[in-house]
């Protein structure tokens, strides 16, 4: 277990991420504290439905079933 402390920057307090477990990909992370006080850091992914990459996205579903015919019990 890595241990890290928390040291005092203007009005915030900063978190060091030791070299040992940055890979060096993500720079922004989503904050989460839990009801009993622990904290999970997550990396920050953009939507992309909000930075407009959605747009060149071909997101409909094909039909891998094409042809294939149901049975009685299969159709409800």
């Amino acid at each position: 277990m890595t241990m890290v402390k928390s040291r005092k920057v203007g009005n915030s307090r900063v978190l060091t991420i030791p070299k040992e477990l940055d890979d060096g990909k993500v720079a922004e992370y989503e904050v989460f504290r839990s009801e009993d006080g622990a904290y999970l850091f997550l990396p920050a992914f953009s939507n992309p439905f909000k930075d407009g990459t959605a747009d060149v996205l071909d997101l409909r579903m094909t039909d891998e079933f094409a042809g294939v015919r149901l049975l009685d019990s299969e159709i409800e």
